[in-house]
């Protein structure tokens, strides 16, 4: 039926249920082209339809653009160092947490990690 009303057909709008209707900016858009003919009782009728309709269209677009909006929750980006971990330049700089193992294996424990 939806599609039939987003095709032109005035007279399924009355029949459409709002529980059952898949939400759509064209559902929308026709039903209130339509609405500016229509009489006060058929306008009544079609109230919880476009209620619905808001409502469902607005949650979605909520979802898609909290992320975006919010952004991070820090004022300013981390200071961290990122990218790649420069491993010859982390035991270099770590050398002396080099310590020996009990089966005489050296460990080097890397406190300050080298990036690129």
């Amino acid at each position: 039926l939806a599609a039939a009303a987003v095709t032109g057909r005035q007279d399924v709008l009355a029949e459409l249920d709002p529980a059952a209707t898949t939400p759509s900016v064209e559902l929308l858009r026709t039903i209130l082209r339509y609405a500016g003919g229509l009489p006060e009782a058929r306008l009544a009728a079609l109230r919880p339809l476009v209620r619905h309709l808001v409502d469902e269209l607005t949650r979605q677009l909520a979802t898609r653009l909290r992320p975006a909006l919010t952004g991070t929750m820090l004022a300013r980006p981390t200071r961290r160092p990122g990218g790649r971990l420069d491993l010859p330049g982390t035991l270099r700089a770590n050398l002396a947490t080099a310590r020996r193992t009990a089966d005489g294996t050296i460990q080097v424990i890397p406190e300050k990690p080298v990036f690129r």
